[in-house]
């Protein structure tokens, strides 16, 4: 009778833990949330820039934008606060894979990409693709140089990297 009575005690016992770990997690739901304020909050929304003066994030999206009177309403109880000390908050970008520094090499080069981003496929358009680049550029910019981004040997049509004779 005792050994089960110490068992009913101790099952009793855990499911208080239970039940206590349960309303922990609800709280913590509850105060998942972060509002950002005093910053400039550009929301990228329109041709223009719009500006908010406050954000919530909950569960790592964006849960409001707006007045800060509204995303304390928004954010919940024990949320917490970020204040931006004045500085710019923007949506961000996540990119699986980026060459950032080539950015602004490719932006005055000739776009040597392949379909869909590009149009050479085969070496004779990259070819046509160099010429009609210093056709428009010249090479007085460029130290002389004919350049182009983006070249991919893999999906050209002739499987190899363009010869000097082509390129000359």
């Amino acid at each position: 009778m005792n050994k089960l009575l110490l068992i009913a005690a101790l099952w009793l016992l855990s499911s208080c833990g239970d039940t206590e770990k349960k309303n922990a997690t609800a709280e913590k739901a509850l105060s998942d949330a972060t509002l950002y304020y005093n910053g400039d909050i550009i929301t990228m929304e329109g041709d223009s820039a719009a500006y908010a003066e406050a954000l919530v994030e909950k569960d790592g999206k964006i849960a409001f934008v707006g007045s800060k009177e509204e995303a304390m309403k928004a954010a919940g109880k024990d949320h917490s606060m970020v204040d931006l000390k004045g500085k710019t908050l923007v949506p961000g970008f996540i990119d699986g894979h980026a060459h950032f520094a080539g950015f602004g090499a490719q932006a005055v080069g000739a776009n040597l990409l392949a379909n869909p981003d590009g149009k050479c496929n085969n070496i004779p358009d990259i070819i046509e693709t160099l010429k009609d680049w210093y056709a428009k550029n010249d090479t007085t910019k460029s130290q002389g140089w004919i350049f182009g981004m983006g070249f991919d040997d893999a999906v050209l049509l002739e499987k190899r990297f363009p010869t000097k004779e082509d390129l000359d």
